[in-house]
């Protein structure tokens, strides 16, 4: 059932997403932007434990990758 929630969720949110690209006038795009924000967050919520952790493993890989590239760059 979860999975099922996932996925309309996550399809809300990128339709939401298209539509904030799509979409010309301010009013519609903030309403876009919201409701694809909080369809990620259900999304998230519903999402099975692979996915979080999968989730949660590259969010830790990209923060190392890119504390890694600002040290570079503030050394050089």
């Amino acid at each position: 059932m979860t999975l099922i929630l996932w996925l309309i969720t996550l399809s809300i949110a990128l339709i939401a997403v298209y539509l904030s690209i799509k979409v010309t006038e301010e009013i519609e795009r903030v309403a876009a932007v919201l409701t694809a924000l909080i369809c990620l967050v259900f999304c998230l919520f519903f999402a099975p434990m692979s996915i979080k952790v999968a989730i949660l493993l590259l969010l830790l890989v990209s923060l190392n990758y890119t504390v890694n590239l600002i040290s570079r760059n503030i050394s050089s």
